[in-house]
């Protein structure tokens, strides 16, 4: 996992095309956050939220990774 701040503006689909290069990933990113997260269409600046990552570096296409 990788610490990620949610900044104003933001949102599950923006923090997922951000991460994964795609904005349909988001619930990957909700499901691991079902703590800090109880409505993923209603998420708050400040909040520190897990990203749940595969290898890939941070903002890297999963997509162009073997």
């Amino acid at each position: 996992y990788e610490d990620y701040v949610i900044q104003e503006g933001d949102t599950l689909q923006k923090i997922s095309k951000n991460f994964y290069g795609s904005y349909s990933q988001w619930t990957k990113i909700y499901d691991a956050n079902k703590d800090v997260l109880k409505d993923p269409n209603r998420i708050r600046a400040g909040i520190t939220i897990r990203i749940p990552l595969t290898g890939e570096a941070p903002g890297a296409p999963a997509e162009n990774l073997k």
